[in-house]
């Protein structure tokens, strides 16, 4: 038997309406920059960019992650009660995705699975694909933006929920602004007892950081979909806001700021040159190795993650890292539901051996 699935679509004109003027605000400002929401996919084509990005062999980030989901979600959702539904923030990060999903049917058997996206069509596209590999699963998407996604879901999934957001995402913004939008955006839309299994980067070298990115190498591999993925970003605004960006006069930079604590990842412009974006009625111009600012990636110390937590009203209920210090899991809970095992607490801060 296949399970019908099912679309939420918000206001689809309010996302193009945000779209133009954050890029009207962001290149016309000081110091020039791009949104980085802007750069992810919205079709089955950009998807594949991404996906390079994030499979290749020095994006330790990715392969971090499937390890530790692949060995502890089966553990994970021996924690979780019967007939708990899977919400998954953004739809980039399938196999991890998937790692979770089949551990959950196959505890409770029916799952409801219901992933939130802004690209209405990439959203559909990851749906189908979904329904065709696991017809038993119950699908609903929602095409919106997270906060208002989970208003949807408020409304429409009465059951326990884990909410799945992997990848690091969290890293894209400051460490006040992650306290703030779990606090306002996501635990004020969850009950006692529902979680949230987060993926943060942590902190590392210098050095490992640079590699992973592409900076010390102009010829890698990584690099060179870095600068791709980058440049899709002009591609996009010529095609959607009328504007004639030539992405070939920019180069991909980036360094870590360990003021700040973060990768920062920019455009350059490698000559003086001007740019129209025709919807907006906007000359923009860049002088040589002017730069746009598109992406921040902050770190975590584990410190950091349980100050991160206590800012935000949840317990970390458990938290995996993987042999090499790279990077964590993080299981927290929202106050109010049952305490957690006397055995799980004894490992709830302790880096698990793979």
């Amino acid at each position: 038997m296949t399970f019908p699935h099912h679309f939420v679509s918000l206001d689809v004109k309010t996302h193009a309406d945000h779209f133009a003027q954050a890029i009207a605000q962001g290149l016309t400002a000081a110091e020039k920059t791009l949104p980085l929401k802007y750069l992810y996919a919205t079709n089955a084509r950009d998807s594949r960019l991404f996906e390079r990005l994030t499979r290749s062999d020095r994006c330790y980030m990715t392969q971090a992650e499937d390890t530790l989901l692949t060995r502890f979600a089966p553990r994970i959702v021996q924690q979780l009660k019967d007939n708990t539904a899977l919400v998954n923030l953004g739809s980039q990060h399938d196999k991890q995705t998937r790692s979770m999903s089949e551990s959950l049917s196959r505890k409770q058997g029916r799952l409801q699975f219901a992933p939130i996206d802004i690209a209405g069509d990439f959203l559909s596209h990851s749906i189908q694909l979904l329904q065709h590999d696991y017809p038993d699963l119950g699908l609903l998407g929602v095409i919106a933006d997270y906060p208002a996604g989970l208003k949807v879901l408020n409304h429409t999934l009465t059951q326990p929920r884990l909410l799945l957001w992997l990848g690091s995402d969290i890293s894209h913004v400051e460490y006040a602004e992650a306290a703030r939008l779990l606090r306002e955006n996501m635990v004020a839309e969850l009950k006692p007892g529902d979680r949230l299994l987060l993926g943060i980067d942590l902190k590392k070298p210098e050095e490992v950081l640079h590699a992973a990115y592409g900076r010390t190498d102009r010829d890698s591999a990584v690099r060179k979909v870095s600068l791709a993925f980058a440049r899709h970003a002009l591609r996009r605004i010529n095609r959607e806001l009328q504007a004639d960006f030539a992405p070939e006069n920019f180069d991909y930079y980036c360094h870590y700021n360990p003021v700040r604590g973060c990768m920062q990842i920019y455009l350059r412009s490698t000559c003086p040159q001007q740019a129209h974006i025709a919807s907006l009625g906007v000359h923009v111009g860049f002088a040589r190795d002017e730069y746009i600012l598109i992406h921040e990636s902050y770190k975590y110390s584990l410190e950091d993650i349980r100050t991160l937590v206590d800012a935000t009203g949840l317990k970390l209920e458990q938290q995996w890292v993987d042999n090499d210090a790279l990077y964590s899991l993080n299981l927290l809970m929202v106050d109010g539901s049952e305490s957690p095992s006397e055995a799980d607490n004894a490992d709830s801060l302790t880096p698990a051996a793979q």
